[in-house]
Formats: C-alpha cells, structure tokens, sequence
C-alpha cells in the first residue's frame, strides 16, 4: 500500500460514521475512525480468534504492519546516521563499567545506592545468560548509558519476545540522543534473534521517555492492567 493509498484509507474512514475494523472487518461505530485507533478493538478481535494461535499471529502481524505504515505516512523521518553513539553488546568484562550505571538507574526509581549489590546482579544475569546488556558509548569510548533485555515469551502468540526492563542514560548525555540509539540498536538486536516484539513499562510521570518511545512507534497499552504482588519471603 503506497502513502497515496494509506492518505485515501484514512480520509474515507474519517468520513464514514460506520467503517469496517481493518483487522476483522466486523463493522464499528465510531466517532473519530482512524484506522490507526483500531488498536482499541484488538481486545475484542483476540478473544474472537483466541482458538488458533496461528490466526492469533497472523491478526497481531496485520496489526503491526498497519501501524507501521501508518507512520512511516504521518511521522517526521529522523535520521540519526550522523550520531555520534554507538552500542555494543556488554560482556564480563564491563562489569565495572555497568555497575555505576546500573545502581545510578536504581536510584533514579528511589532505591538507596548500593554499587556492590548493583555489580552482583549485573554479574549474576550475564554469567547465568539470563539477559542482554547493550552499552552506549560516545565519541570517547565512554559508556554513557545502558539498557538490558531479559528473554521470555508470548503465550498467546506462542513466540520469544524481549521484556526492555531497564533503559538508563546518564544525566551529561540526556540530549546527546543515546537513549533513542539505544531503542533502535534493542529493536534490531530482537529482529537478529528472532523475536516477535519488545515491551517495557515506565513511571506514569516519565514523560519524556513516553515521548522517546512513541516516536520510535511503540504502542501504549490502553487495554490491558498491570498487577504485581510481592511474594512473603519462606522465613
């Protein structure tokens, strides 16, 4: 579908109080019909084909190649060839390198330092190969921020997916684009290994990374709930 196509779609479902949802063509009453808010009926569409996996994939694919079309229409284009950071993925070896970053991110959510705890759970997670550590580096070689991946799966589409649980830039590099690099080296090193999406959660009051996030096309969750409930220690 070429833009021109993409333009026509939308201006004809703006126009239409009754349109077809694009991802199961049951017809929908709407106010404001964007095709790009259809992402509000996926609820509705994924208990309806719950029943096969196969079909389940094939509806979140055609959601997603949606969106990004959609965007790839809409959205100002950024370039960021000519950036000056570059990503790596981290070994043992970056221990001491990641540690400061890792324990400045705890705090950063209200935990008290602690660098030797920050080091042993870095340490933990690489030998154990229980996550991935991208570094950002500037021009000096210097690691200015991080973000780790921990691998897990989807049931319902019955694929690996990555869950980007931290993502830390340090506060001298805020505006040296490292964290939007380090969104897209993620993206990429998930698309190499073969997984099906990322998600990440982030503080309501964060607004800045909602931003970061959105313009890179991750999709807010507007369905669904979050819960978490701490598990009584054994003693």
């Amino acid at each position: 579908m070429g833009r021109l196509q993409i333009r026509a779609a939308v201006g004809l479902a703006t126009k239409l109080s009754l349109w077809a949802c694009p991802l199961c063509s049951m017809p929908q009453e709407c106010t404001n019909p964007a095709i790009v808010k259809a992402c509000l009926h996926r609820a509705h569409c994924r208990a309806f084909l719950a029943e096969s996996s196969r079909e389940v994939a094939e509806l979140d694919n055609r959601f997603h190649g949606l969106q990004r079309l959609l965007r790839a229409d809409r959205e100002p284009h950024y370039d960021d060839s000519m950036s000056t950071i570059r990503t790596r993925i981290a070994t043992l070896a970056d221990l001491g390198v990641i540690a400061p970053l890792f324990d400045a991110y705890r705090q950063f959510y209200e935990q008290a330092p602690d660098l030797a705890l920050a080091k042993s759970f870095i340490r933990d997670r690489l030998q154990n190969n229980e996550s991935v550590v991208l570094l950002a580096l500037d021009e000096a070689q210097q690691a200015v921020g991080f973000c780790q991946l921990y691998p897990t799966f989807c049931s319902v589409v019955a694929k690996p997916i990555y869950s980007l649980y931290d993502l830390f830039v340090s506060p001298e590099a805020r505006r040296s684009g490292a964290g939007r690099v380090l969104l897209q080296a993620a993206e990429r090193l998930a698309a190499e290994r073969g997984k099906a999406r990322m998600d990440l959660t982030t503080a309501r009051t964060n607004k800045p990374a909602q931003a970061a996030y959105e313009s890179l096309g991750w999709v807010r969750d507007e369905i669904f709930y979050a819960y978490s409930r701490l598990v009584p220690s054994g003693g």
